[in-house]
């Protein structure tokens, strides 16, 4: 764990940046992928304990508001008239032997279907007229019961559980290919700028690895926010704004460095 103290150091100050740097890109890119990881995995497990109570209170709508159905031996059984369907603002539940997914719209973007054999979740496309996303999931392997509160509170968990590691790995991914290409970009504007001005204290790689660690200080605060749940502050203005800070700061201690001035500061 000793990246988790190297981006507590990052984050203190800029003098370190030019030690970490003369190390080399590829450990850089290193540090980023090992805080990636953890932090995605703290913000997903972090996000758990909010999302399980907003799971319980919607199984017990689904489990009141459903007709008498079951599913057994991965199938949908069930005496009520079907198709029916309860609705519950921005998603529609729908219990249909035909699998037939319901026409969605911006104020109602989500759907729920329980066909005969398998699950859909449907999603709106964005423009209207167009087929909803579908993706679906086979009964078995699920749960097996009658649909009351008690099978939704098991279902709701199950799925979770099993997501949260695919939301893990989506996340760091997502994190690791959009903060690399931000990184890229940068160093791409100060090379260019550079060379403008005829300035070559600093390699590309060097740039690269500066513009790379500056990013340890905004992911450990914005990943901060979110596990206290502050969802509503501007995490994007945060970030970019802290982003900026260190990543300039972090390039004027490298520079002097490079230029044999030691570290900044006061005489």
């Amino acid at each position: 764990m000793r990246f988790v103290v190297q981006a507590l150091q990052l984050s203190a100050g800029f003098q370190p940046y030019p030690y970490f740097v003369r190390r080399g890109f590829p450990l850089a890119a290193r540090f980023l992928v090992k805080l990636l990881l953890l932090l995605a995995a703290l913000v997903v497990a972090g996000m758990l304990p909010r999302l399980l109570p907003l799971t319980d209170d919607a199984a017990e709508w689904l489990g009141r508001s459903l007709p008498d159905a079951a599913i057994e031996e991965s199938r949908l059984q069930t005496t009520a008239s079907l198709p029916h369907a309860v609705t519950n603002r921005a998603i529609v539940v729908r219990l249909d032997l035909d699998a037939r997914v319901p026409e969605l719209s911006p104020e109602l973007p989500a759907a729920v279907v329980f066909a005969g054999d398998r699950l859909l979740f449907g999603f709106y496309s964005g423009e209207a007229g167009r087929p909803a996303s579908v993706s679906e999931l086979p009964y078995k392997g699920l749960p097996e019961g009658r649909l009351d509160p008690a099978y939704f509170h098991r279902l709701f968990r199950q799925l979770i559980y099993q997501t949260a590691p695919l939301a893990v790995l989506i996340l760091f991914a997502s994190g690791a290919i959009s903060l690399f290409l931000l990184a890229l970009s940068f160093t791409l504007v100060t090379s260019v700028a550079d060379r403008m001005v005829g300035r070559s204290d600093l390699s590309f790689g060097q740039m690269l690895s500066i513009a790379t660690y500056a990013l340890a200080p905004p992911l450990l605060l914005t990943s901060g926010y979110l596990l206290l749940g502050m969802w509503r502050m501007p995490l994007g203005i945060v970030f970019f704004a802290l982003y900026g800070v260190f990543l300039i700061g972090g390039s004027y201690a490298c520079r002097r460095d490079a230029l044999g001035l030691g570290p900044p500061g006061p005489p």
